[in-house]
C-alpha cells in the first residue's frame, strides 16, 4: 500500500468507482459538477472524458485519493521513528 500503515490505508472500495477530478469543472451558482451516469450491469459512463478514471473494486482509498511525495512520506516516517523511541 502506497499509504503505508496509515488508517485511511485500510479502507477499500466495495465496488467498481469512477474518481471524477473536478478542478477543472465548470462552475453553476459556484458549484462545480461534471456529467456522469451509471446503468445497472453496465457500469459507469462518463463518454472517456479525461477528468474521469474508472477504479476497480476493493481499491485501496488512500491510495486514490493520496498524491504522496516520496521525499515528505520519508520525513514523515523519520518523524514518528523519533517520536516513538
Amino acid at each position: 500500500m502506497g499509504v503505508g500503515n496509515n488508517r485511511i490505508g485500510k479502507y477499500q472500495s466495495f465496488s467498481q468507482g469512477l474518481l471524477v477530478d473536478l478542478t477543472s469543472a465548470p462552475a453553476v451558482n459556484g458549484i462545480k459538477s461534471r456529467s456522469v451516469g451509471y446503468v445497472l450491469n453496465d457500469g459507469w459512463n462518463w463518454n472517456d472524458a479525461t477528468w474521469a478514471q474508472p477504479t476497480p473494486a476493493k481499491a485501496v482509498l488512500g491510495d486514490l485519493l493520496i498524491e504522496q511525495d516520496s521525499g515528505l512520506a520519508r520525513s514523515a516516517r523519520l518523524r514518528r521513528h523519533r517520536a516513538a523511541a
